[in-house]
């Protein structure tokens, strides 16, 4: 009789960054602009120990909103409660926006930097 293998243990599963579902007015110059200063917003995290894969999406957003939201020169009270509704009601966020205001506003002010002409990158 030959001798039977006992089974594998199954592969730990590969845990993939959450989806994000961008807002309607997301276009593909946001995505390019993000691109072109995502090593400068790496550069720039707190030392906080979230890995950057946890912060991106909350800056990617602040960083795209800036553009979208020339109007709105510097951060206000209403323009924080109107990305917050739009953060929220974007279901496939997987964090509240307590969790991420802070970095969704530093992703906003570092477009808004004399360096970052977002649309122009």
């Amino acid at each position: 009789m030959m001798p039977t293998k006992s089974p594998r243990a199954p592969k730990s599963p590969v845990h993939a960054p959450p989806v994000v579902e961008w807002p309607s007015w997301w276009a593909a110059h946001h995505t390019a602009d993000w691109v072109a200063v995502r090593a400068e917003a790496r550069a720039a995290q707190p030392d906080d120990e979230r890995p950057f894969s946890k912060v991106e999406p909350a800056m990617k957003y602040g960083f795209g909103a800036a553009a979208y939201y020339r109007d709105h020169p510097r951060w206000t009270h209403p323009l924080e409660a109107l990305l917050e509704q739009e953060w929220v009601s974007r279901s496939a966020h997987f964090l509240s926006w307590e969790a991420v205001e802070a970095d969704v506003r530093r992703g906003w002010e570092m477009a808004r930097s004399a360096g970052h002409k977002p649309g122009t990158h």
